[in-house]
């Protein structure tokens, strides 16, 4: 929807959403097992409330799943998954790489340079 996600955050703002509109694929580059900071997501439905299921800044949620992915693992989620990663509790960082796939009609993302599309086409 364009909005800063951090700022929706503040307002308590969770726009309804039909559809998929974005898409969030992270490729982990280093074990996320237990000392490397599991993945948690709370699984949700398409057309699901987008407002969190719990209080954000609970350790643990309600009918949260904990995953555990390998480096090299690709993992997908629709934009308003709530998910989450646990601390990391061996040294250095925890190195990903991540980007949305946008629906042609989504509108731009708020950090998105406006001459971006029209580069990639």
């Amino acid at each position: 929807d364009g909005e800063d996600e951090g700022e929706r955050v503040r307002r308590q703002a969770w726009p309804a959403q039909r559809a998929p509109r974005r898409v969030l694929a992270i490729l982990y580059l280093d074990d996320l097992d237990a000392d490397g900071g599991p993945l948690l997501v709370h699984p949700r439905r398409v057309g699901d409330p987008a407002a969190p299921p719990h209080p954000i800044d609970d350790d643990d949620w309600p009918g949260q799943v904990e995953l555990q992915p390998r480096a090299g693992t690709l993992v997908a989620l629709e934009q308003h998954t709530w998910h989450a990663v646990r601390r990391q509790l061996r040294p250095g960082p925890r190195r990903f790489l991540g980007c949305y796939l946008a629906a042609a009609d989504a509108p731009p993302a708020p950090w998105a340079h406006p001459d971006l599309a029209d580069a990639l086409l």
